[in-house]
């Protein structure tokens, strides 16, 4: 990364087509490296030497797990060239959006109608209070009024700070429309559809080398860890009791 930063400041780096190698190079060692430690594993004929590797093993599922989780959220990164904090927050969006009912679907329709009235909608709180006409009023109202609608969730929200004097949070709509939750939201939503051109974009085909890698590494890993832990239940199996016919032989 230090590399990478350096040679983008002194425009050596090409920042649109260069990233899927670095990208691709970092993940991909990482898998190299779990691959070697999972060979040296194999390897392994002693039985309580391999059960000790159980432990290892699951650490680097764990490791492929994130680098798979990574590549699941770069997928729709790269398909709608959203950054983090707004996936994320659409996201948080999609999984509330159970708690609100039909109400979402109204904040939805309202939050593409102001950003054409008034980009400042997530504001309206504030700007309904000014003496002087605003642009969209009649729109901030509507906006105002659905987010008055009740939720489950409302009480937990109301408790969360808004950082403007003499203001709160109605709940849990309120919260999601005047943080701007529901416009990425509604803007992912848009994007994968293929409502806004040119989106959903194409995944660059060598970042499908290391998103793929992070899983197989995870699988591997796994496989790796339950292989450990039959070699650890054989050395902690108890020894089999002598049969009678073994005793009576040996006397």
């Amino acid at each position: 990364w230090v590399v990478f930063s350096f040679l983008i400041i002194f425009n050596i780096a090409n920042i649109h087509n260069d990233p899927p190698y670095w990208r691709a190079f970092f993940f991909l060692m990482i898998d190299a490296g779990i691959v070697l430690q999972l060979w040296l594993i194999w390897k392994k004929t002693d039985l309580p030497d391999r059960a000790k590797s159980a432990g290892a093993a699951m650490i680097m599922s764990t490791l492929g797990a994130l680098q798979a989780l990574t590549a699941i959220v770069y997928y729709f990164m790269a398909r709608t060239e959203m950054f983090l904090s707004p996936l994320t927050q659409s996201f948080a969006y999609w999984l509330l959006k159970p708690f609100v009912g039909t109400s979402g679907n109204r904040a939805e329709s309202l939050v593409k109608e102001a950003l054409t009235a008034n980009p400042d909608y997530w504001n309206y709180k504030v700007l309904l209070k000014t003496s002087h006409e605003i642009p969209g009023k009649d729109i901030l109202y509507k906006v105002q009024e659905v987010c008055l609608q009740s939720t489950p969730l409302d009480s937990l929200f109301q408790l969360i700070p808004t950082f403007v004097p003499n203001i709160t949070y109605n709940g849990l709509l309120d919260f999601m429309v005047s943080n701007r939750w529901c416009f990425d939201y509604v803007t992912f939503c848009d994007c994968i559809n293929g409502l806004v051109k040119p989106y959903p974009l194409d995944v660059p085909c060598l970042d499908w080398t290391w998103m793929i890698g992070g899983v197989l590494a995870m699988l591997l890993s796994f496989w790796t860890h339950q292989w450990c832990r039959k070699a650890a239940s054989k050395v902690n199996a108890p020894p089999a009791k002598p049969t009678a016919m073994s005793v009576s032989s040996g006397g």
